[in-house]
């Protein structure tokens, strides 16, 4: 397996796991009431598009050279820090509101 191999097996992982921690905090928020529970809806809805960013990122990715492959890896990394990032802000936000 090369190198991008085990980047691309890696990094799907790891948004199968973000896959499953976003939609957590989407039946949290299910439970809450008024402006809370919208407030917190729509940060779920945030972090669902920045991990569709991610895959997107991930699939140009894939789908380039091996040459290219290395440069573009920053940006999939970038995404997915940006995204582990509002991950925990919104994880926060849920405890402060729970």
């Amino acid at each position: 397996m090369t190198e991008k191999q085990q980047f691309e097996e890696k990094t799907e992982k790891k948004l199968t796991d973000w896959s499953h921690k976003i939609d957590e905090l989407k039946t949290k928020a299910e439970h809450e009431k008024g402006e809370i529970k919208e407030k917190l809806q729509k940060q779920v809805k945030d972090l669902k598009e920045r991990q569709e960013s991610a895959r997107k990122r991930l699939k140009e990715m894939s789908s380039s050279g091996e040459e290219k492959w290395k440069d573009m890896r920053g940006k999939v990394d970038q995404t997915m820090d940006d995204l582990k990032k509002a991950y925990e802000q919104t994880k926060d936000r849920f405890r402060k509101a729970g």
